[in-house]
Protein backbone atom coordinates (compact mmCIF):
# COMPACT_ATOMS: atom_id res chain seq x y z
CA UNK A 1 0.00 0.00 0.00
CA UNK A 2 2.89 2.41 1.27
CA UNK A 3 4.60 1.78 -2.88
CA UNK A 4 1.05 2.51 -4.41
CA UNK A 5 0.96 5.93 -2.57
CA UNK A 6 4.32 6.92 -2.87
CA UNK A 7 4.40 6.24 -6.86
CA UNK A 8 0.97 7.80 -7.25
CA UNK A 9 2.69 11.09 -5.45
CA UNK A 10 6.10 10.92 -7.94
CA UNK A 11 3.51 10.01 -10.92
CA UNK A 12 1.10 13.48 -10.12
CA UNK A 13 4.36 15.45 -9.33
CA UNK A 14 6.32 14.73 -12.16
CA UNK A 15 3.75 14.04 -15.43
CA UNK A 16 0.49 15.89 -14.16
CA UNK A 17 2.97 18.72 -12.79
CA UNK A 18 1.69 19.39 -9.51
CA UNK A 19 2.88 22.12 -7.29
CA UNK A 20 2.80 24.07 -4.05
CA UNK A 21 -0.18 23.64 -1.87
CA UNK A 22 -2.23 20.70 -3.70
CA UNK A 23 1.00 18.31 -3.21
CA UNK A 24 1.93 19.11 -0.20
CA UNK A 25 -1.49 18.43 1.21
CA UNK A 26 -1.18 14.90 -0.92
CA UNK A 27 2.15 14.57 0.95
CA UNK A 28 0.79 14.99 4.25
CA UNK A 29 -1.82 12.71 3.51
CA UNK A 30 0.70 9.93 1.96
CA UNK A 31 2.47 10.42 5.43
CA UNK A 32 -0.48 10.15 7.73
CA UNK A 33 -1.18 6.61 5.44
CA UNK A 34 2.31 5.39 6.26
CA UNK A 35 2.45 6.14 9.65
CA UNK A 36 -1.22 4.15 10.16
CA UNK A 37 0.14 1.59 7.71
CA UNK A 38 3.45 1.50 10.68
CA UNK A 39 0.91 1.28 13.99
CA UNK A 40 -1.89 -0.20 12.55
CA UNK A 41 -0.44 -3.40 11.38
CA UNK A 42 1.84 -3.18 14.77
CA UNK A 43 -1.22 -2.91 17.38
CA UNK A 44 -3.98 -3.50 15.51
CA UNK A 45 -3.59 -6.43 13.70
CA UNK A 46 -0.41 -7.91 15.53
CA UNK A 47 0.22 -11.54 13.84
CA UNK A 48 2.73 -12.55 11.36
CA UNK A 49 2.31 -8.73 9.28
CA UNK A 50 3.77 -7.22 11.87
CA UNK A 51 7.19 -5.50 12.12
CA UNK A 52 8.58 -6.34 15.73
Amino acid sequence: MTWTIYSTYLHLRFNKGWKGKTLMRFSIIDFICVIFTFIGVNILLPGIHSYR
